[in-house]
């Protein structure tokens, strides 16, 4: 999934919301911010953010960039 350099990799989509929010808190984001920034309204990154839903695809390229990580896909 998505990488930080020097952070553990998430391999489930429970550890990568895990990821979204240590790293948003990290960069001293509120959710409204880096709701904005992805084109999210804050209740649905806090559904994310709480593995309510799972994020398509085009969010997670968007999260991802934003909290300046890295993506791996694996198929399987």
């Amino acid at each position: 999934m998505a990488t930080i350099p020097g952070t553990e990799q998430p391999n489930t989509i429970e550890e990568f919301v895990i990821f979204i929010r240590r790293r948003r808190k990290s960069l001293k984001l509120s959710q409204s911010d880096l709701a904005g920034l992805c084109g999210l309204t804050k209740e649905g990154l806090s559904r994310i953010e709480r593995g309510e839903v799972e994020p398509k695809l085009g969010t997670v390229l968007k999260l991802v960039k934003i909290l300046n990580g890295q993506i791996e896909v694996r198929w399987k």
